[in-house]
Parts: structure tokens; C-alpha cells; sequence
């Protein structure tokens, strides 16, 4: 009788360190999870700021965008003031359509890389939305190991 209770305490004593283990490797698992799912919030966060950034390159960009509307706009009226005056305004017209030409030019280069912007803002927004899957998926795996 004193030998199985012997045996049952050795048993038990094993089996107290393989719990004792398993809890020691899901303790770190939990803190590789929770790691992983601050490396994914702080990415996240890294492509909000960009975001952000983005945004205001944008609102940048339209202003200059209005401005050289605007600038273009008051070239038209010029040139027909110009064309009025005579021979000598021709000249100064001729001179004025080339700088017209290349703020359109200028304007088209602004248009093309807002295009360029909104197609990164479009990647950078899929990868967040990525990333917060990520985090999500990581939330609810570590609620699986709740001791």
C-alpha cells in the first residue's frame, strides 16, 4: 500500500511539472501574442500617420492646384487686354501662351502625381485594413490561452 501511494505521489509530482511546463510555454505564447499584436497596433499606427501626411500633401496640392487655376485664369484676360493693344502685344502674348503652356504642362505634372498619391493612399489604406485583421485575428487567438 505505502508503495502505490509512493507511486501515485511520484505520478503526481511528474504530472505537477508537465502542468507546471505547459503553463511556462503558454505564459510565453501568450507574451509572443501580445508583442505580435503591439507590433501590428503600432504599425497600424505608423500607416495612420501617413495617412495623415498624405491627407495634407493633398489639401497641399489642391491649393496649388486652385492657385494656378486662378493664375491661368487672370493670363487669359490678359492676353485678350494684350491682343487689343496692337503689334508690340503680340509679342508679350506669345510670351504669356508659352508661360500658359507650361503651367498647364506644370498643372498636368501636379495632376499626375496626386494620381500617383491617391494609388499609395489606396495601398496604405488595404494595408491597414490588413494589418487590423491581423491584430483582430491575434486578439481573439490570445483569448484562447486565458489562464
Amino acid at each position: 500500500m505505502a508503495e502505490e501511494v509512493r507511486k501515485l505521489a511520484e505520478q503526481a509530482g511528474q504530472s505537477a511539472g508537465r502542468i507546471g511546463g505547459l503553463i511556462k510555454e503558454i505564459q510565453a505564447e501568450t507574451g509572443r501574442a501580445v508583442r505580435s499584436m503591439q507590433e501590428g497596433t503600432d504599425e497600424v499606427a505608423r500607416g495612420i500617420e501617413v495617412i495623415n501626411h498624405t491627407g495634407a500633401s493633398f489639401a497641399t496640392i489642391k491649393n496649388s492646384v486652385e492657385h494656378l487655376a486662378g493664375l491661368i485664369r487672370d493670363l487669359e484676360g490678359l492676353s485678350a487686354e494684350m491682343a487689343a493693344a496692337g503689334a508690340s502685344a503680340r509679342e508679350d502674348m506669345t510670351h504669356i501662351a508659352s508661360l500658359t503652356e507650361e503651367t498647364a504642362a506644370g498643372a498636368q505634372q501636379v495632376t499626375a502625381a496626386s494620381e500617383e498619391q491617391a494609388a499609395s493612399v489606396e495601398q496604405i489604406v488595404l494595408a491597414v485594413q490588413g494589418l487590423s485583421r491581423m491584430v483582430e485575428d491575434l486578439i481573439r487567438q490570445a483569448g484562447r490561452f486565458r489562464v
